[in-house]
């Protein structure tokens, strides 16, 4: 496998494929009960993990984004406002 940071270019594809990937996840059908409000708003919330971790933190992917990190360390209480804005955006 090769391990990359996603580029500025595929972090929208690489949420697209989170989102499709955790359509039925438990966490997921929680917050957005809805299957239709899950495809339309999961791709945004991802989207949004990913760009935090870019921020805060390290994200890796593999080659073809078969599977995705995102490492956050401990302590950065002020990151979570942050995140906490982002993702009222959603």
């Amino acid at each position: 496998y090769i391990i990359h940071s996603p580029s500025e270019e595929n972090i929208k594809a690489t949420s697209q494929s989170l989102s499709i990937a955790f359509m039925n996840d438990p966490l997921q059908t929680y917050v957005f009960p809805g299957p239709v409000e899950r495809g339309q708003k999961s791709p945004a919330h991802f989207e949004a993990v990913l760009r935090y971790g870019c921020i805060f933190g390290e994200v890796f992917a593999a080659q073809i984004m078969e599977a995705v990190v995102v490492w956050l360390p401990s302590g950065n209480s002020d990151a979570v406002i942050v995140m906490h804005h982002a993702m009222e955006q959603c």
